[in-house]
C-alpha cells in the first residue's frame, strides 16, 4: 500500500473527528487525541527514513508532517478544554 494513501486516510479520520467535535460530540476530542498521538512516532520514523536512509527531504512529506503535528496539538488543546469545562460543571 502506498504510504500517501495512509496519510490521506489519517487526515480524513482527523477531519471527521474534528467535525464531530464541532457538532458537540465531546468524545471526539479524546479519540482525536489518541489517533493524533500515533502521528508523532510515525513522523519521527518517516523523517529518520528520509534523512538516514534515503538522504533526501520530500517537501510534500514534511508539509504533511507539520500539519499532522499541528492537528495533534489542536486536539490536545481541545481535549484539555473539554476536561476543564467538564470539571467546572
Amino acid at each position: 500500500m502506498p504510504i500517501h494513501l495512509l496519510a490521506v486516510g489519517w487526515f480524513t479520520v482527523m477531519t471527521v473527528l474534528a467535525g464531530a467535535r464541532a457538532y458537540g460530540i465531546s468524545r471526539a476530542s479524546l479519540v482525536g487525541l489518541i489517533v493524533g498521538a500515533f502521528c508523532v512516532p510515525a513522523i519521527i520514523y518517516l523523517d529518520y527514513i528520509q534523512l538516514a536512509v534515503i538522504h533526501a527531504i520530500c517537501s510534500d512529506c514534511e508539509l504533511a508532517h507539520i500539519l499532522g503535528l499541528i492537528l495533534f496539538i489542536l486536539f490536545v488543546v481541545i481535549y484539555r478544554s473539554d476536561r476543564k469545562a467538564k470539571k467546572d460543571g
